[in-house]
């Protein structure tokens, strides 16, 4: 056995599968109910056709029952198995994507909730790819093995005579009826079907993309604490993929019914006239009984059931391998007393020491700062410094190994990482723009937002200029990331959606590093509003206004704090800043 069949065993699988399943108990039971009825049915259909026979033959009815009343209470039956066959039809594809909205909605609560490094360690893709297989095996998994696997099984064993020979002139009666059969499946209903399926897999194309973005953005959603939200969209999406499968299969219903009495004509016609040609003589009881048998139990049901199986193999991986991402260990909210309603916005770091999980060096080494509430406070720093861990620290993207960090007095460890993060706000050097309009990247700040409110936090970030000039406006949709906008743009919708949190704190991580001396003071102009009257964290190694006038400003080298003060008095002094100030001064003119 191959290492990976004992890691996804089918019976684990199926248990896995069973967990969701067993959520709608009443439909399971209800179609197992139904499938049996059916097998059953199709089961003794050859007895029947032999008492059909053997009355042709001279030999007595079973029952005392004359033909034309056998033959009537066995159309009976046999009516009632189709309709109720076009019915479990559409009750078992029903189960299959309730099951799978379950399924889905289950792993992206995970995934949403997990820490932000798992998403440096795996890429996003192949997380939406996981889940993408594990959700179709899923659905084809409870088709063949719940329903159809143990249904043909059950008719199967249930056949007692297998013969091989056929008659000609019946085969070819069962022709004409496959071929009007076949008419009729690919015209009756067949326009409206496929409009309402590619209505279908646009909503399944729009809602997996959308769980593709967010997991490409997942920095995005946690510092804006939309988890629950993307959660709700993604069930939102689901509920129209139901509606929209419920009014296909109402149409498949109709066409699958007419298809089931085309087919049940072929079969009582060649009863009828097969019986016929017995009591003439034309045809033997053998090769008329093992017809039947031969055209509606056996073959199909075993090629089903091989093909089946190898299909089967090569689901319980994919089902696996995302099965693998539901046990990730989510992230701990909190160890302690948890919500805080409303942070002044005092921030202090006594003697932080922070290394990475998977690094052996630390990246912070005894650093200590306060900050006061309506206070900004600039890092500078070389890459590697450790600008960017400390800004994952203040966000609780990671715990501190050694030291305290403290929000007004309160130990980070202690608050609820949702709560601290909805009273911040953050704008990064590249910034995240969902393939939505202008209006609801802002609206991501905070999803409850007015249209005026939204209005009013674009003009603060001054962009509501620029907006106003695009032919949709607020509607505008920006392409993926953002493409469609420019790189000031982007950052000042993203400052937009930062005032729109009105947050305590804001991180302004390299925010203007990447943008050209024009656009650069555009965003400047833009910062300046959205900074007063509330504790800034600015995170760069690019001297502006902003930085200049700081409170207070650190410098960080390899971890540790080498120099502090303010602007004025650091120029003074020899060190980096002063370094680093000259060499900029020196490219300017």
């Amino acid at each position: 056995m191959s290492k990976k069949d004992k890691k996804y065993k089918l019976g684990d699988i199926l248990l896995f599968i069973w967990s969701y399943v067993k959520k709608h108990k009443g439909i399971f039971y209800l179609t197992v109910f139904f499938g049996l009825f059916i097998s059953l049915v199709e089961s003794i259909s050859p007895y029947v056709y032999g008492q059909v026979i053997d009355y042709f033959s001279g030999k007595d009815i079973i029952f005392n029952l004359s033909v034309p009343h056998l033959l009537l209470f066995w159309s009976i039956f046999v009516i009632i198995s189709i309709f109720i066959r076009r019915v479990m039809a559409r009750i078992i594809v029903l189960l299959e994507v309730k099951v799978e909205k379950d399924f889905v909605l289950d792993i992206v609560t995970n995934v949403l909730y997990v820490p932000v490094k798992y998403y440096y360690d795996h890429k996003p893709g192949e997380a939406f790819k996981k889940i993408d297989r594990a959700a179709n095996s899923i659905s084809m998994i409870i088709d063949s093995i719940l329903f159809s696997f143990m249904g043909n099984l059950f008719s199967i064993i249930m056949s007692l005579i297998i013969m091989f020979r056929l008659d000609w002139r019946l085969s070819l009666i069962n022709l004409v009826v496959i071929f009007v059969f076949f008419i009729f499946a690919v015209t009756f209903r067949m326009k409206k079907i496929l409009a309402i399926r590619k209505k279908v897999n646009r909503q399944y194309n729009r809602l997996f993309g959308n769980i593709g973005d967010f997991l490409s953005n997942i920095f995005t959603v946690k510092t804006n604490t939309n988890e629950k939200f993307e959660s709700q969209r993604v069930n939102r999406g689901f509920k129209k993929i139901i509606n929209l499968t419920d009014d296909s299969m109402k149409l498949w219903t109709q066409v699958s019914l007419g298809q089931g009495l085309i087919s049940w004509s072929g079969i009582l016609s060649t009863v009828l006239l097969g019986a016929y040609f017995l009591s003439q003589g034309i045809i033997s009881t053998g090769n008329f009984v093992s017809f039947l048998i031969y055209l509606d139990i056996i073959y199909r049901p075993l090629w089903f059931m091989t093909n089946q199986y190898r299909g089967i193999k090569r689901m319980i991986v994919d089902i696996g391998d995302a099965r693998e991402m539901m046990q990730e260990k989510k992230e701990t909210f909190w160890f302690g007393e948890g919500d805080i309603e409303e942070l002044r916005g005092e921030i202090e770091f006594k003697n932080v020491s922070f290394k990475y999980p998977d690094r052996d060096l630390g990246v912070l080494k005894n650093v200590s700062f306060k900050v006061k509430a309506g206070e900004t406070l600039a890092i500078f720093g070389e890459t590697g410094s450790g600008k960017t861990t400390i800004y994952n620290l203040l966000l609780r993207m990671y715990d501190h190994d050694q030291g305290q960090i403290l929000f007004d007095g309160f130990d980070s460890r202690k608050i609820n990482r949702q709560s601290l993060r909805s009273q911040m706000a953050v704008v990064p050097q590249d910034s995240s723009l969902f393939n939505e309009t202008i209006e609801n990247n802002i609206r991501y700040g905070r999803q409850e937002a007015t249209k005026a409110e939204i209005i009013e936090a674009a003009k603060i970030a001054n962009a509501h200029d620029f907006i106003k000039a695009l032919p949709k406006s607020y509607k505008t949709k920006v392409g993926e990331r953002g493409v469609k906008l420019s790189g000031g743009q982007v950052q000042r919708i993203a400052i937009a959606r930062a005032a729109l949190r009105n947050p305590k704190i804001l991180i302004l991580d390299e925010a203007t590093t990447s943008l050209d001396q024009k656009t650069k003071f555009e965003v400047l102009g833009a910062l300046n509003q959205v900074i007063a009257d509330r504790t800034t964290i600015i995170i760069t190694h690019d001297f502006s206004a902003i930085t200049q006038n700081a409170d207070h400003i650190i410098v960080l080298d390899k971890g540790k704090i080498v120099q502090q003060g303010k602007h004025s008095q650091l120029v003074k002094e020899s060190g980096p800043y002063r370094d680093l100030w000259q060499t900029q001064q020196k490219h300017l003119q």
